[in-house]
């Protein structure tokens, strides 16, 4: 699966949106230089050219159109008034009453989709991938997960009620989630995580809860480890309830790059971060992000350490993973920590908790937004402006606004968005340097694998139809909406695109 660019806008920042982007090419702009840009009069500039990838029949449903991470294959919806059908390269597939929207795998070789043949009330959903239909019946579209290589699979969705009765409750006790994959059902729990798989696709592993909520890690299908309740005073996870899987930021099972496990689940000493058998860390507190759940309000668990779900992330090609967590006292004092040792003395007045942790493949250097509040103004306020990119170790800013942190897999090069106030439009900093346009939204910036090169999209329109795209600080072509990040190969970068009908891939030499 290609994991679609967010985009920030203001306010709030970021406007963080996990949606399909679906683009057009309007026009291939004349090279344009963009304001803050110093090249030397020599130096060659990009050209822009598109080639086609395929095409969409009048019944295309919006943003359901999925282009493969190589941007040679593309599926979409076909919605007619009676029925739909999923087309994967052309090909339509069988009709059915409801259609989910199309997924890739990160290969391209594997393509999934939920749907139902009937218009019942209580829908028989099924999972339909490379033209196989899976047998485990559930109540709802759920999530798909792939392994980082290969086409295996796993899918974790609401089960189906058992009868009107049971569905009357709102809630399914101790059969609610349903976990599955090619061989067939792997659980049905109250609640879960969202399967991860292996790096070879050999294992599948989430956190699972009882209707009494006792958690417990699941590895193909099996419990391998039961976590006893908390022996010490804790905050609890108090979100509202969702057609699930609902137990994810506060509780998740990750495979590392060599295939160990990193759980983070409600164990006995709090909120417990492992790394198989090992404990990186423990909470009694939780922080959760606005948009996921409640905070608790009890002024002793506040001040304690906690762990800020949400914020875990992994490296790609090592055994490391970063998150945030407080400092114990009164006073707000956060660090981020890799395998639960901090990589470096900066400590935030708060962490920025929709700006994700950049990480490097080998999880050796990472980059961050801190804020740090400095002493109220003669107004009485205290500056906006107080973001900071903790890179290295080095503070670079201050901004109100910051979005895509970027670094290449050596650390030599970083980037980012920002943005100084709400009236202002985003601009680029890249390796220190500042590239001004006319941007209302900002996608975060790629490098090519030696760093020297960077390309990025983003919009001059408040409403996002039109977006530039840009390398190397000149604008060499315009969109509507970039379906997904720039892809590096052979020298280029290149977007996918949606033109009317046609799906146009648009390479940048």
């Amino acid at each position: 699966m290609w994991s679609t660019p967010a985009r920030a806008t203001r306010p709030p920042l970021p406007g963080v949106r996990r949606t399909a982007l679906v683009a057009t090419l309007a026009a291939l702009a004349g090279v344009a230089g963009l304001a803050g840009c110093e090249r030397e009069p020599e130096a060659p500039r990009p050209r822009a050219r598109s080639e086609g990838i395929g095409w969409l029949g009048n019944g295309y449903r919006t943003k359901s159109l999925a282009v493969s991470r190589d941007l040679r294959r593309f599926a979409w919806t076909d919605q007619r008034k009676d029925h739909c059908r999923v087309v994967v390269d052309r090909r339509r597939g069988t009709r059915h009453a409801r259609c989910g929207n199309p997924l890739f795998s990160p290969d391209g070789s594997t393509v999934a989709y939920f749907a139902s043949d009937a218009m019942e009330e209580f829908p028989r959903v099924h999972l339909t991938v490379n033209g196989e239909t899976s047998p485990v019946e559930v109540g709802n579209e759920g999530v798909v997960a792939f392994a980082r290589s290969g086409g295996a699979w796993a899918a974790v969705a609401p089960a189906r009620p058992a009868s009107p009765s049971e569905a009357d409750t709102g809630d399914a006790p101790r059969r609610r989630m349903v976990v599955f994959g090619p061989g067939g059902l792997l659980g049905e729990h109250h609640d879960t995580t969202t399967p991860s798989l292996a790096p070879d696709g050999a294992h599948v592993a989430y956190v699972a809860t009882t209707a009494e909520g006792r958690q417990s890690l699941i590895v193909d299908g099996k419990v391998a480890r039961e976590f006893p309740p908390p022996s010490i005073e804790y905050m609890p996870a108090l979100k509202e309830a969702r057609h699930g899987p609902n137990l994810e930021p506060e509780a998740t099972a990750r495979y590392l790059a060599d295939g160990s496990l990193v759980v983070v689940a409600l164990a006995d000493g709090g909120w417990t971060v492992f790394h198989d058998d090992e404990v990186w860390s423990a909470y009694p507190g939780l922080r959760l992000p606005p948009e996921s759940g409640f905070q608790v309000s009890s002024s002793p668990l506040l001040a304690r350490p906690a762990l800020l779900s949400g914020s875990l992330v992994t490296a790609e090609q090592a055994p490391v993973a970063c998150w945030w967590e407080r400092l114990e006292g009164d006073a707000e004092r956060w660090r981020v920590v890799c395998n639960g040792q901090p990589v470096d003395q900066q400590v935030c007045d708060a962490p920025a908790q929709s700006i994700p942790i950049a990480l490097t493949p080998d999880g050796r250097s990472t980059m961050y937004a801190c804020q740090l509040v400095g002493p109220l103004g003669p107004d009485g306020q205290v500056d906006p402006k107080n973001l900071w990119v903790i890179r290295g170790g080095e503070k670079h800013g201050p901004h109100r606004f910051l979005w895509g942190l970027t670094l290449t897999p050596d650390a030599r090069h970083h980037a980012f968005a920002a943005a100084d106030a709400v009236e202002d439009t985003w601009y680029y900093v890249v390796d220190g340097k500042r590239y001004d346009g006319p941007w209302q939204h900002a996608f975060p910036a790629a490098f090519s694998p030696d760093g020297s090169s960077v390309a990025w999209a983003a919009s001059p329109d408040r409403d996002g139809r039109r977006v530039d795209l840009v390398r190397d600080g000149d604008l060499v072509a315009r969109g509507d909406v970039v379906m997904a990040p720039p892809l590096f190969r052979d020298g280029r970068f290149e977007w996918a695109l949606k033109r009317g009908r046609s799906v146009r891939r648009v390479i940048v030499d």
